[in-house]
């Protein structure tokens, strides 16, 4: 992969980093496997300069992994563990 390639995978991931109101512990696994996701796509022949359309916003990317995140009484105490204080 370039430098300019890589440069746009890792400003795309930093920007989807700020969206998560978590740790950068929970965050490092979901932003490591985004960021193989964007660099398989670019090896395949995919643009650099267009993750946003692939993938989506980074707020868009954000609002999905928190969406999907276990919400019950059993799970929400591990997810406010990690994620407090929120940093809005």
């Amino acid at each position: 992969m370039s430098r300019k390639q890589n440069w746009y995978v890792e400003r795309y991931v930093r920007a989807v980093s700020g969206f998560l109101p978590c740790s950068g512990k929970v965050k490092k696994p979901l932003l490591d496997a985004l960021r193989a996701q964007a660099e398989e796509y670019i090896e395949g022949g995919g643009d650099a300069a267009a993750l946003e359309q692939r993938f989506g916003t980074p707020q868009q990317v954000a609002a999905a992994w928190v969406g999907e995140m276990d919400t019950s009484t059993d799970a929400s105490s591990w997810w406010w563990h990690w994620c407090w204080p929120p940093r809005w």
